[in-house]
């Protein structure tokens, strides 16, 4: 199977691991791909440089990269109001999580505290937690001087590779559902969710072909 960079806000996870794994397909599809593709829309040099970076794509014969395909279960509230919740498995290659999410256990790991945000990709046959917590500030008195409206909150940034399982629920006071993204698609009412790193189905990886070198020559 062959595949481009997702188009959006940026990269989506299977392009960031195409990018990293092959230098010729992150030229075509890097960080910029996602902007050319919306200048193209009204851009007719911008839609042209697209279709080439395509053709030179699917013309260029690589090698086939097999990613592997992790399973998040997700405990989540229908939009009726009912008190019960459904469950329901998503293979993913990548999975985010916004909100009030203050407990997270990988395994022989728990993490307790306030994430802003919370962040779990696959890396060979373990899961990659990164998380960013709310940093507390120094509290310093200064004369004539007040708060800013929208100043941005420090936060700091965190890591825990080598995790095999990852449970994540909102405890206490941050009892909201949480907002959950997996591959891009958004899940809300989450009451809890859990990353393993494999799929419990016969299919195990998602293969998707990349360029190789050197890339098939620009059409002219």
């Amino acid at each position: 199977m062959r595949v481009s960079a997702c188009a959006g806000p940026g990269p989506c996870a299977v392009a960031r691991q195409l990018c990293a794994a092959d230098g010729a397909y992150a030229a075509l599809f890097g960080d910029g791909w996602p902007a050319l593709c919306d200048r193209g829309a009204d851009s007719a040099p911008d839609l042209a440089d697209v279709t080439a970076r395509l053709a030179r794509y699917l013309n260029s014969i690589g090698p086939v990269n097999q990613i592997p395909i992790g399973e998040a279960m997700i405990a989540y509230r229908e939009r009726s109001g009912d008190e019960d919740s459904s469950q329901t498995f998503v293979p993913f290659i990548a999975v985010a999580g916004r909100g009030g999410c203050d407990s997270a256990d990988g395994g022989k790991v728990t993490v307790k505290g306030f994430f802003r945000a919370l962040l779990v990709t696959r890396h060979n046959a373990h899961l990659c937690l990164t998380y960013l917590t709310k940093e507390k500030k120094q509290k310093i008195m200064r004369l004539g001087k007040k708060k800013e409206k929208g100043e941005a909150e420090v936060g700091r940034a965190h890591a825990v590779e080598g995790v095999a399982r990852l449970i994540c629920s909102a405890k206490g006071s941050h009892g909201a559902p949480l907002k959950v993204y997996i591959d891009g698609t958004e899940w809300n009412g989450v009451k809890f969710f859990q990353v393993s790193t494999q799929w419990q189905t016969h299919v195990k990886t998602f293969p998707v072909a990349t360029c190789g070198a050197p890339l098939a020559p620009a059409e002219t």
